[in-house]
C-alpha cells in the first residue's frame, strides 16, 4: 500500500465521521422543528376553540342588541304618536316594557339615562 491509499483511507474515515455528525445535528434540528410545529399546531387548536366561543357570545349579543333596538324603534314611533319625545317617556315607556328584566338597584342608578336628563 502505498502513500496515497492509506491518505485516502484516512481521509475518507474523517469524511464519513464528518458526515454522521453532520447528518445527527440534522437529526435534532429536524426533531426540534417538529415538536415547534406540533406545540404550534395545539396552541393554534386551543385558539380556535376560545374563537369560536367568543363568536357565539358575540352573536348572543348581537342578538339581543338588534331585539333592543328593534324595541327602542317601536318606543320612538309610539312616542311620536303620542307626541311626546322625551328622554324620560322614553325611558318610562322601556322602564314599563322591560320590568323584571332590568333591575330596580340599575335603574335608580346615577348613570341611569332617566337620571342625567
Amino acid at each position: 500500500m502505498d502513500r496515497t491509499d492509506f491518505l485516502q483511507l484516512v481521509l475518507l474515515s474523517i469524511i464519513i465521521v464528518g458526515q454522521n455528525i453532520m447528518a445527527a445535528a440534522a437529526d435534532k434540528r429536524s426533531e426540534d422543528t417538529y415538536q415547534d410545529a406540533d406545540a404550534t399546531l395545539h396552541e393554534a387548536a386551543e385558539i380556535q376553540k376560545h374563537l369560536l366561543v367568543q363568536d357565539r357570545v358575540l352573536t348572543g349579543l348581537t342578538d339581543k342588541v338588534a331585539k333592543l333596538t328593534e324595541h327602542m324603534a317601536s318606543l320612538i314611533a309610539t312616542a311620536k304618536k303620542r307626541n311626546r319625545i322625551t328622554i324620560e317617556g322614553l325611558c318610562k315607556d322601556s322602564h314599563q316594557h322591560t320590568q323584571g328584566v332590568i333591575a330596580e338597584k340599575q335603574h335608580k342608578s346615577h348613570k341611569h339615562p332617566c337620571r342625567l336628563a
